[in-house]
C-alpha cells in the first residue's frame, strides 16, 4: 500500500479549478483508474457503470462517483485494516474524479471516515463546488457493515 502513495504524485491527472462545473468524461476516470490499478472491465448499467472490486463496487454516474465496500469488523485489527484498504479505494477513486493529489483527497475521505465512524448512518460531507466529498459508513446492513465513498454534485 504504501508504494502505491509514493508513486501517485508521478501520475499526471487533469486538474480542474473550482470555477468548472463539470468533471472528467467517464472514460477519462477510468483511464486514470486503470493507471492506479484498476484493470478489471467495467459493466455497462442503466444509470452509469460498475466495477466490481476485491472489496466492493466503483460507480461512475453522470454527477455522483462512488464506492460501495465491505468493512470487515470481526476485531478492532481486521476493521482497521480493512478501513485503510477502503480509504486506499476512495482516495483513487477522489484522484481520478477530482485531478487533486493524493494527499489532499486522502486527507479529505479520512477526516470523513472517522466522523462517519463516530456517526453511523449518517452521511459526512466536505469539499466546496464542484466537488463534494462524502462517506457514509453503515453498520449491518443486510448482515455486513458498508462503507460508501465518493465524489458528488
Amino acid at each position: 500500500m504504501a508504494v502505491s502513495f509514493a508513486i501517485w504524485p508521478l501520475f499526471i491527472v487533469p486538474t480542474i479549478s473550482a470555477q468548472q462545473l463539470h468533471y472528467p468524461a467517464p472514460q477519462n476516470m477510468k483511464d486514470v483508474l486503470e493507471t492506479l490499478g484498476f484493470e478489471d472491465p467495467w459493466t455497462d448499467m442503466n444509470d452509469g457503470e460498475k466495477l466490481i472490486i476485491h472489496n466492493g463496487e466503483i460507480w461512475l454516474r453522470d454527477g455522483d462517483y462512488f464506492a460501495v465496500l465491505d468493512v470487515s469488523d470481526t476485531n478492532e485489527n481486521t476493521m482497521r485494516l480493512s478501513l485503510m484498504n477502503n480509504l486506499t479505494v476512495c482516495a483513487k477513486l477522489g484522484v481520478a474524479v477530482t485531478g487533486q493529489s493524493s494527499s489532499d483527497v486522502f486527507s479529505t475521505f479520512g477526516t470523513l471516515t472517522k466522523d462517519a465512524l463516530v456517526k453511523p448512518e449518517q452521511q459526512m460531507l466536505a469539499g466546496n463546488a464542484p466537488f463534494h466529498f462524502h462517506v457514509l459508513v453503515t453498520e449491518l446492513l443486510a448482515g455486513r457493515t458498508t462503507m460508501q465513498c465518493g465524489v458528488k454534485r
